[in-house]
């Protein structure tokens, strides 16, 4: 960036004049180290959570989804050479983000279940694993409520089941 060229402007010069806003040298360099600052520490609870994940022997799969975000985000941010200087807000935003990500990560670790946002009427929705009870009463038991049908095919029988709730097979002609 060019900020003794951004000085020269009328547009420019009028704010950022060293007294009211500070020259734009000076308030692009608080920036950046601002910038620099936060993504340290975030890279710090990143890694850290990342070397968590990594030692743990249990199930990571959630955990995993959620540090190589974080990661993503982070990187996003070291890979725009402006250091926060384009969008100083949404950097932040995208720092705080990982932060909150590998923290999540470290959370959920041993978890198995993610959120799934569901539509009014048909909805398909696959199981990222096979839960120890695979009974469908048991695995949609904490939307039950919600559910009003669900249907299962049997690859031994050959035939659709209704599991949830009393449903009749509709007649296909």
């Amino acid at each position: 960036m060019n900020a003794t060229g951004l000085q020269n402007t009328s547009k420019c010069s009028g704010c950022h004049d060293g007294t009211n806003l500070g020259t734009i040298e000076d308030v692009i360099d608080e920036i950046q180290a601002d910038t620099h600052d936060k993504w340290n520490a975030t890279n710090a609870t990143v890694i850290s959570a990342l070397n968590n994940i990594n030692a743990y022997t249990g199930l990571k799969n959630l955990s995993r989804d959620r540090i190589a975000e974080a990661y993503w985000k982070l990187r996003l941010v070291s890979s725009d050479e402006s250091w926060g200087v384009h969008n100083p807000e949404g950097t932040e935003k995208l720092l705080d983000d990982a932060a909150a990500l590998a923290i999540s990560a470290n959370a959920s670790l041993g978890l198995a279940t993610s959120n799934v946002d569901l539509v009014t009427g048909w909805n398909l929705v696959s199981l990222n694993g096979t839960p120890a009870v695979t009974a469908p009463v048991s695995v949609l038991s904490s939307v039950s409520s919600n559910v009003t049908v669900a249907w299962g095919y049997n690859s031994t029988s050959r035939a659709w089941n209704c599991t949830i709730r009393q449903c009749r097979m509709p007649s296909i002609r």
